[in-house]
C-alpha cells in the first residue's frame, strides 16, 4: 500500500511538474503607466434609474477599480444613469467624457443632448462631450427637429436664456431653414440617382451619409454654443478620412480604430492602428486627433484573421500601449469591464474589457504574458487525476504491475 501510494504522490508531483513546464508565456513590453482614459458603459440599454442611491453605489464599485488603472473615462450616453457617473468620478479623481447617443428617435436624442449640457455645466470634471458614437457608420438618419437645441436649465441661468431666446429664429425663419436643408438633401439624392447603373448604390449610399454628416454637424454646432468643453463624435477613421467638413465642425477628431473588426490578425494589429493614426495626421495637419476606441477581445469568434483570446489581448494592448505613449498618442482603450449583456455585438461583445465583469484583472501589465488562471486548471486536473486513481486504494492487495 505505502507503494502504491508513493507512486500516486509522484505521478501527481510529475504532473503538476509537467504542467509548468508547460505553461504558455509570451514577451511583451512593460508598461508601469496609467491609461489615459477607458469606456465604460454602467448599465444595459433602457435601464431606468429607481434607485439612485444603488445605482450611484454599483457606480462607485466599478469606478474605484477603474481609477487605479486610468485618468478618465468615456461615457456613450447622458441618461439611463449615466447622468449619475460625473459626480461619483470626481470622488475618485477622474475626468470623464460624456456620450451622447444620437439614433433615429428625436425624443430620446433631445434628452441626450439636453443632459451632456447640464452635466457638462455642473460638473468640472468633464473634459468633452462626444455627440454620436458611429452615428455616420451606422447610417442613422438624425431627425431634423434634433437640429434645433435648446438645453434645460437650472434658475440661475434665465436671464442667460432669455437672450438665447431672442436670438432663435421664429417659426417662419425655422420653417424656410428646414426648407432649405430638405431641398440640398433632396438634390443630393438626385444627383446620386442619375449616376450610372453600375455606380449608383454607392452614390447613393454616399449622399445619404453626406446628408446625415450635415445633419450631425448643426447637432455639434448647436451643442458648441452651450458648453465650454470641446465636442466632437466618434466615428471610424474612414468616415473622418472621407468627410473632411465633419473634422472641420470638430473641436478634435475621435478616429475608432478597431483592427478586430477589419479582419488584421493581433500580430498587425498595432501596426495597422499606428500607420491609420499618421494618416489622420498627415491629412489633417494641425488637428488634434484621439484615438476614441481601440481594443481587443479576450474570447469570442475568430473574424478571419482576427482571433481574440486572452493572450492576444494583452500582446496587443501592451504592445499599443507602449508605442501609443512614445508618439504622444492621445487615446482611449475599449473597454473597462467586461459586459456581458453585449451579445448584441456578437460573440466577442462581452469580452473587450481590461477587466473582467468582477472587476479582477484579466492580465498583469508587466512580465511575461500568462493566463490568469492557468494554475486553477492545472489544480483541477490534478484533483481529477487523483480521484481517478483513488479505486487503486480499494484493491485487496495492490501491486505496480
Amino acid at each position: 500500500m505505502r507503494v502504491i501510494v508513493a507512486v500516486l504522490l509522484f505521478v501527481s508531483a510529475a504532473h503538476a511538474a509537467i504542467w509548468g513546464v508547460l505553461q504558455e508565456k509570451q514577451p511583451a513590453p512593460d508598461f508601469s503607466g496609467i491609461l489615459p482614459s477607458v469606456s465604460y458603459a454602467p448599465f444595459e440599454r433602457a435601464h431606468i434609474v429607481a434607485d439612485e442611491a444603488a445605482d450611484s453605489e454599483k457606480i462607485r464599485t466599478d469606478l474605484k477599480k477603474l481609477a487605479t488603472m486610468t485618468r478618465a473615462i468615456r461615457l456613450y450616453t447622458s441618461t439611463e444613469g449615466s447622468e449619475l457617473v460625473p459626480p461619483v468620478a470626481a470622488e475618485f479623481g477622474l475626468k470623464v467624457t460624456l456620450g451622447v447617443w444620437i439614433d433615429s428617435n428625436a425624443d430620446r436624442n433631445d434628452r441626450e443632448i439636453k443632459a451632456a449640457i447640464n452635466l457638462a455645466r455642473k460638473n468640472s470634471n468633464v473634459i468633452g462631450i462626444v455627440i454620436g458614437n458611429e452615428t455616420i457608420f451606422r447610417a442613422e438618419q438624425i431627425p431634423i427637429e434634433n437640429l434645433w437645441v435648446l438645453p434645460l436649465t437650472d434658475p440661475a441661468d434665465a436671464e442667460r436664456i432669455r437672450q438665447e431666446q431672442r436670438e432663435q429664429m421664429d417659426s417662419a425663419e425655422v420653417e424656410r431653414e428646414v426648407a432649405r436643408i430638405v431641398n440640398e438633401e433632396s438634390q443630393r439624392v438626385r444627383d446620386a440617382s442619375a449616376q450610372p447603373e453600375d455606380k449608383r448604390a454607392e452614390a447613393l449610399k454616399w449622399a445619404i451619409a453626406e446628408n446625415n454628416v450635415y445633419r450631425l454637424i448643426r447637432v455639434i454646432q448647436r451643442v458648441k454654443k452651450y458648453v465650454n468643453v470641446p465636442v466632437t463624435t466618434g466615428e471610424i477613421w474612414g468616415i473622418w478620412r472621407d468627410h473632411p467638413q465633419l473634422v472641420s465642425a470638430v473641436d478634435f477628431i475621435g478616429a475608432h480604430v478597431l483592427p478586430y473588426w477589419e479582419n488584421f490578425s493581433d500580430k498587425q494589429a498595432v501596426d495597422q492602428a499606428v500607420y491609420l493614426y499618421g494618416l489622420l495626421r498627415e491629412k489633417f495637419p494641425g488637428k488634434r486627433i484621439v484615438i476614441a476606441e481601440f481594443g481587443w477581445p479576450s474570447a469570442g469568434y475568430n473574424l478571419l484573421n482576427a482571433d481574440p483570446g486572452p493572450f492576444q489581448q494583452a500582446s496587443v494592448l501592451r504592445n499599443f500601449v507602449v508605442r501609443a505613449e512614445a508618439l504622444g498618442m492621445e487615446y482611449n482603450i475599449v473597454e473597462g469591464l467586461d459586459r456581458p449583456w453585449k451579445y448584441f455585438e456578437g460573440g466577442v461583445g462581452p469580452y473587450w474589457g481590461v477587466l473582467k465583469a468582477d472587476g479582477e484583472p484579466k492580465f498583469s501589465w508587466t512580465g511575461p504574458i500568462v493566463n490568469p488562471d492557468y494554475w486553477k486548471l492545472a489544480a483541477i486536473a490534478l484533483l481529477v487525476g487523483i480521484l481517478m486513481s483513488l479505486p487503486i486504494l480499494a484493491l485487496a492487495e495492490p501491486t505496480i504491475l
